[in-house]
């Protein structure tokens, strides 16, 4: 049974091991379970979770706060490197330009790696530097890429 208030614990013993916070309040019940704290009022003989806590930026908070938190983090960093690829738009778009790709495949997260070789209109022919693979050039909108380096 834990008072009202701000909590800090530490899982296992070593000295490295990350201290979590989480705030209780009076009249819930905390289960502690792996990665995540259920909560159940304890006037609740069934101890139906209410909420379920998960770990974000060193101390628990709600799962619902916490998918909200990650999105407006991903919207701020995509809104980032919108900003930034525009102002880098005229160096992408220059013969010579090492750019860079980041994807999404069914294999897993993959970055593409290449050199600009022809500018036409609105599209950049690249010359990808596949290692092993040898070298494979593609045509592709520019606004996909980005200067290797400034992601």
């Amino acid at each position: 049974m834990v008072k009202p208030g701000l909590h800090t614990f530490e899982l296992g013993v070593r000295p490295l091991t990350k201290g979590y916070r989480f705030v209780a309040l009076g009249g819930n019940r905390y289960i502690l379970e792996k990665g995540k704290i259920l909560v159940s009022l304890r006037s609740d003989p069934n101890q139906t979770v209410v909420d379920e806590l998960v770990p974000y930026d060193g101390q628990y908070i709600s799962a619902e706060a916490a998918k909200e938190k990650a999105a407006t983090q991903a919207q701020a960093t995509k809104k980032a490197f919108t900003q930034k690829q525009a102002i880098d738009m005229p160096r992408i778009r220059k013969v010579g330009a090492e750019v860079c790709l980041n994807a999404t495949t069914p294999q897993g997260d993959v970055r593409e790696h290449g050199y600009v070789e022809t500018v036409v209109d609105n599209k950049i022919e690249i010359r990808l530097d596949r290692g092993i693979q040898g070298d494979h050039e593609i045509w592709d909108f520019p606004d996909s890429w980005f200067l290797c380096g400034h992601n």
